[in-house]
C-alpha cells in the first residue's frame, strides 16, 4: 500500500491549526444571545447524560470525516506487479463426460460433473502461463472452447455446461479424437489432454484405445479421471433437452481397467478419484509436471482506495448533520455554515463520481499481433454479386480462410455480427476451430435482426486480454450495413484504445437483389463504401494528429494487393522489442472537487464562529435498554439411531450396521414394533450399502405389514433394486408392484417398474458395433496415416455440423431484415 499524493497528508494540520486559532481568540466558539428565561438566569449545563453523548459523538463524526476526505486525497493505492507472458505456455485441453450418471452426488456432496467443472475452475483461476480449451462429451463430442487465454469466457462456458447436452451416452475415442484434432496444430512445447468421466465408452465410431494412440502418435499426453465412487449411488436428472425429471439409483461400477489402459496408451497416468480435494491435488500434480519455463515482463496493476474512503466520510458527515439536526432539534443552525457544508457534501459525491474529462496519450509496448476477425452474417450479405457469382458471405469465407493460411502463430478470435455482437471463437491459434466456423457461415447463425457492425466491433475489441502485451487487429467483413454515427463512435474508441480496425468492403456499389429475413420480400442492398468511409472521416478529424499510431481504414476486398497489405501488418520483422503503440487515456479530475470539498468545510466553520453560534437546547432523549434471558441447556443422549445415520453419512456402513442393530435390541425388549420396522429397514440399508445384498434381502423381509407407510414403501422399492441386481427381473417387478400399491405417486418406482417389464431390451452397450476396433493395429506408418485422416474428417465433419446444429429458422416477421 502506497499513497500516490502523500503531501495532500499535510491538511490534518488543519485541524491543530483551527484549534489554535481558537485559543488565540480569532476564531470563538460563538454563541446566539438568549433571554435569561431560556436558561433561568444559570449558565448552561447539560441536564441529561445520553444528550451529551450524542453532541460529543457529532463532533468525532465530523473531525472522522475529514480525517478520511484528506486521506482520500491523498489516494492510497496498492500496487502489485502481474506476469505478462511474452512465450507460450501448455496448452491443455479438458474433457467432460456429461452423460447423466455424472449427476450422481457422491463427490464430498457435489455431482461429479460439478466437482469436475470446480477443479478445473480452480486450477484455471491459479494458473496463468498456459492456454485452456473444453470440449464436452457424450453420445457427440465437441469443442466449446478451443485453447486461449480468455479466461472469462473460459469460466463464462464451463460454468454453462449441464449433464445430458450433449446426449445420453459416453463417446470416449470420439471425444479423445476431437481433442487431439485441435491441438495437433498447436506450437505451444507441450500439450495435455485431461479426462474426466465415470463410465465406459458406449457410443460413437472411434475407439477409445485408437483415439488414445492417436494422441501418443502426435505428442500429446492423455491423463484420465475416474470420477466418484463405486456402488449403488442414488441420482436426480433434470433432461435439458425436454426438462423431464428422473430419480433412481445407478449401479456405478465402471471399469479402471480399461480407463488405466487409455492413460498408458495415451503418455500419461490414470487417477481414481472419489473425494473433490483428491481431484484438486492430482490436477494440481499434473499441470506442475507438465509445465515449461516461460519467458514473461512485468505489468503494474494499481487499485486506488479514494472510494470507499469518500464513501465512509459521507456517510458520516450525514450522521452528523442528523444527529445535530434532528435528535438533538437543533434547528438554529447558521445559514452560511449549513450552506457551506451542503456544498462539501455535494463536491465529496462529485468526487465519487470520478468525473473525467480531457485526455492524454499512453504509451505502451507491444511485442506480437492478435487479430479478431468480424463477419457481417446479415441477409443482405447473401447477394450474389460478387466474382464468379460467389454470394458476398461465401467471398468472405475464402478470403478469410486464405487470410488464416498465412497468418500461422498469430491467435485470431472469431466474432459473429448481426442485430447483435457475439464472440464464437475466443483468441486462440486453434486454426482448426476457426476454419469450422468460417466454412459454415449463415445469416441463421444469429437471430437477432439486422446488422449493428458497432456491436460486432465492440465484442471483437473484449476479446483482447488487457494483460497481452501485443498490437491487437479487428478485421471486419461486411457490405456496410448500417453504417452511421454509432459505428463513427465505436471506431474513434478503437482508435484511442490502439486497435488497428480494417473494414473489408464485400459487394458491388450497383446492388443487387436478395430475399430479405422472412424469404418473401425482395429487397434492393449494395455495398455501403460512402457511409463507411465518412465514418472513417469523422474519426480521423478527432483524433488527435500528435502520437496517433492507427487510423481505421476502408479497403475493397476484391481489390488488387487487398490480402497482402492485411498481412502486411502483420510482419513481424516490424514489431521490434522498442516497438511503441500510443493508447488515449481519459484525465480524472476528482481531487479538484475534493479540494474544493475541504475548502467549504473550512469556510463555514470559519464564518460560523466569527461573531454567532448555535443555541444548544436540550432535548428528550429515550434510553434503549438492552436486556437478555439465560437459559440452562440439559445434556441429551444420543440415540443409537442417529449415531448410526451419523456413521451412515460418513459411509462407515458397518458401525451404522452395528448402532442400528443396538436400536433393534432396545426396541425389542420394549416391544415398539415401529422402532422395529425403522430399524430393520436402517440395517438392511446399511447392508445394501456394503454389498451385501442376501442380508439386506433378509432384513427387509422382517418389516412387519402394520408398518407406516413410507418405510413399506421404501422396504419394497430398495428390494427391487436388490433383486434386479441379483439378476431377478420379474421379482424386482413384483416388488416395485408393491411399492406402487403402497403409494402410488412415487416416479421412481414407475420408471423402475417400466425397465424391468421391457425385456427386450438389449442389456449391452449401444453402438459398439460401429466401433473402429482398438485391436486391429495399423501395419505400417502408411496405415496409420490413413488412419488418423480418417479419423480427422470424421471430427472436422463433426465441428461443422455443431455450427449447423445451432442455426436458426424462425423466418417471420422478418421483412425488415436485410
Amino acid at each position: 500500500m502506497t499513497l500516490e499524493f502523500p503531501f495532500a497528508l499535510l491538511l490534518i494540520l488543519l485541524i491543530p491549526a483551527y484549534w489554535l486559532l481558537r485559543k488565540a481568540g480569532i476564531l470563538k466558539k460563538a454563541y446566539i444571545s438568549a433571554v435569561l428565561g431560556d436558561w433561568q438566569g444559570k449558565a448552561f449545563e447539560w441536564k441529561d447524560p445520553f444528550t451529551q453523548i450524542l453532541f460529543y459523538l457529532s463532533k468525532a463524526l465530523i473531525y472522522t470525516g475529514f480525517l478520511l476526505t484528506v486521506i482520500a486525497m491523498s489516494d492510497p493505492v496498492h500496487k502489485y506487479q502481474e506476469k505478462v507472458f511474452t512465450s507460450r505456455g501448455t496448452d491443455i485441453l479438458f474433457i467432460l463426460d456429461t452423460s447423466p450418471s455424472m449427476v450422481a452426488k457422491d463427490v464430498n456432496g457435489k455431482t461429479r460433473l460439478q466437482a469436475s467443472k470446480d477443479a478445473v475452475e480452480k486450477l484455471f483461476s491459479e494458473e496463468t502461463g498456459s492456454r485452456f480449451g473444453l470440449v464436452t462429451m457424450g453420445s457427440e463430442a465437441a469443442v466449446i472452447v478451443p485453447p486461449t487465454t480468455d479466461y472469462k469466457i473460459f469460466r463464462s462456458r464451463l460454468q454453462e455446461i449441464q449433464a445430458g447436452s450433449m446426449g445420453d451416452g459416453s463417446a470416449i475415442g470420439t471425444g479423445i479424437s476431437t481433442a487431439v484434432y485441435h491441438l495437433i496444430s498447436s506450437a505451444a512445447p507441450k500439450k495435455v489432454i485431461i479426462l474426466f468421466t465415470d463410465g465406459e465408452n458406449n457410443a460413437g465410431e472411434i475407439h477409445p484405445e485408437t483415439a488414445a494412440e492417436l494422441a501418443a502418435q502426435n505428442n500429446i499426453n492423455l491423463y484420465v479421471f475416474g470420477v466418484g465412487s463405486k456402488g449403488v449411488v442414488s441420482i436426480n436428472y433434470t433432461d435439458p433437452l425436454n426438462g423431464k425429471k428422473y430419480s433412481g439409483y445407478l449401479n456405478s461400477d465402471f471399469d479402471s481397467s480399461s480407463l488405466r489402459k487409455l492413460a498408458l496408451l495415451g503418455n500419461g497416468k490414470y487417477f481414481e478419484t472419489t473425494t473433490f480435494e483428491q481431484l484438486l491435488q492430482n490436477l494440481e500434480q499434473i499441470c506442475q509436471n507438465e509445465s515449461v519455463s516461460q519467458d514473461y515482463t512485468y505489468r503494474t496493476i494499481i487499485t486506488s482506495y479514494y472510494k470507499p474512503l469518500l464513501l465512509i466520510s459521507l456517510i458520516l458527515f450525514i450522521s452528523a448533520w442528523i444527529l445535530i439536526r434532528l435528535i438533538m432539534k437543533n434547528r438554529k443552525l447558521i445559514l452560511s455554515r449549513s450552506i457551506c457544508w451542503l456544498l462539501g457534501l455535494g463536491c465529496i459525491g462529485l468526487s465519487l463520481t470520478n468525473l473525467s474529462w480531457g485526455t492524454t496519450m499512453v504509451p505502451v509496448q507491444k511485442s506480437s499481433n492478435a487479430v479478431s476477425f468480424v463477419f457481417d452474417v446479415s441477409n443482405s450479405m447473401l447477394a450474389k454479386d460478387e466474382t464468379n457469382g460467389l454470394s458476398r458471405l461465401d467471398a468472405a469465407s475464402l478470403f478469410a480462410r486464405k487470410l488464416l493460411s498465412k497468418m500461422k502463430g498469430t491467435p485470431v478470435s472469431i466474432v459473429l455480427c448481426k442485430g447483435d455482437g457475439i464472440t464464437a471463437v475466443p483468441l486462440t491459434e486453434d486454426f482448426v476451430m476457426a476454419e469450422s466456423l468460417i466454412s459454415v457461415l449463415s445469416p441463421n447463425l444469429m437471430s437477432a435482426p439486422g446488422t449493428s457492425l458497432e456491436k460486432g466491433i465492440l465484442a471483437a475489441k473484449n476479446t483482447f486480454s488487457e494483460n497481452l502485451n501485443v498490437v491487437r487487429h479487428i478485421w471486419v467483413f461486411t457490405d456496410g450495413g448500417d453504417a452511421d454515427s454509432k459505428l463513427s463512435s465505436v471506431l474513434l474508441e478503437c482508435a484511442r484504445k490502439g486497435i488497428n480496425v480494417k473494414i473489408l468492403g464485400f459487394g458491388s456499389e450497383e446492388g443487387y437483389d436478395i430475399l430479405a429475413g422472412d424469404k418473401k420480400t425482395t429487397v434492393h442492398t449494395s455495398l455501403q463504401k460512402e457511409q463507411i468511409l465518412e465514418s472513417i472521416s469523422k474519426v480521423n478529424e478527432k483524433m488527435t494528429e500528435k502520437h496517433l499510431t492507427v487510423k481505421p481504414e476502408f479497403l475493397q476486398a476484391s481489390g488488387k494487393g487487398t490480402g497482402a497489405a492485411l498481412l502486411h501488418t502483420l510482419d513481424k520483422n516490424s514489431l521490434t522489442d522498442s516497438y511503441i503503440s500510443y493508447e488515449e487515456k481519459t484525465v480524472s479530475h476528482y481531487k479538484l472537487f475534493l479540494c474544493f470539498a475541504l475548502f467549504f468545510f473550512m469556510a463555514g466553520i470559519i464564518i460560523s464562529e466569527q461573531n454567532i453560534f448555535k443555541n444548544p437546547l436540550i432535548l428528550f432523549a429515550g434510553l434503549c435498554l438492552l436486556s437478555g434471558c439465560s437459559g440452562n441447556y440439559r445434556s441429551r443422549n444420543i440415540d443409537r439411531t442417529f449415531k448410526g445415520a451419523s456413521f451412515y453419512r460418513e459411509k462407515e456402513f458397518e458401525k451404522a450396521a452395528g448402532e442400528f442393530l443396538e436400536s433393534l435390541e432396545y426396541a425389542d425388549s420394549n416391544n415398539d414394533q415401529s422402532l422395529k420396522d425403522y430399524a430393520f429397514y436402517n440395517i438392511s440399508t446399511a447392508y445394501l450399502m456394503s454389498n451385501e445384498k442376501e442380508a439386506a434381502l433378509e432384513k427387509l423381509s422382517f418389516i412387519s405389514d402394520n408398518a407406516p407407510p413410507d418405510v413399506k414403501y421404501a422396504a419394497f422399492f430398495n428390494a427391487g433394486v436388490i433383486t434386479y441386481r441379483m439378476g431377478d427381473k420379474n421379482k424386482a417387478a413384483d416388488f416395485f408392484r408393491k411399492a406402487l400399491e403402497t403409494d402410488s405417486t412415487k416416479i421412481e418406482a414407475k420408471i423402475n417398474l417400466e425397465l424391468c417389464t421391457n425385456l427386450q431390451e438389449s442389456s449391452s452397450p449401444e453402438n459398439q458395433g460401429n466401433l473402429i476396433s482398438a485391436s486391429n493395429e495399423p501395419s505400417s506408418k502408411n496405415d496409420f496415416t490413413n488412419l488418423e485422416n480418417t479419423i480427422f474428417e470424421l471430427i472436422k465433419e463433426n465441428d461443422k455440423n455443431q455450427w449447423k446444429n445451432s442455426e436458426t429458422s424462425n423466418d417471420s416477421d422478418l421483412s425488415s431484415d436485410y
